[in-house]
């Protein structure tokens, strides 16, 4: 699968969790600014709470995805040991 079918992929997974009644907290693992429009209507929805982490190798501040219109939600950047802990490993090939 390519790159963007990946994100198209979070994105719909970040919507539809944010969506259902039984979620309280959605977590969005990711610094891809395309993601931004998806954070926007998890938001507009409002059933679950939106946060986002992420972990930048290059130890640049880039920022992670934000939300329009001025919003802003939690972001936790993880240290290097936490990322490398949080990472799913399985081969889905």
């Amino acid at each position: 699968m390519r790159e963007k079918g990946v994100d198209v992929l979070v994105a719909l997974a970040l919507v539809r969790e944010a969506a259902d009644p039984e979620i309280g907290l959605v977590i969005l693992a990711s610094h891809d600014t395309d993601l931004a429009p998806a954070l926007d209507e998890a938001l507009d929805i409002g059933t679950a709470k939106v946060e986002s982490c992420w972990w930048n190798p290059d130890r640049r501040w880039t920022g992670p995805p934000q939300p329009s219109g001025g919003r802003r939600v939690w972001n936790t950047r993880l240290r290097c040991g936490a990322f490398e802990r949080a990472q799913d490993r399985t081969d889905y090939t």
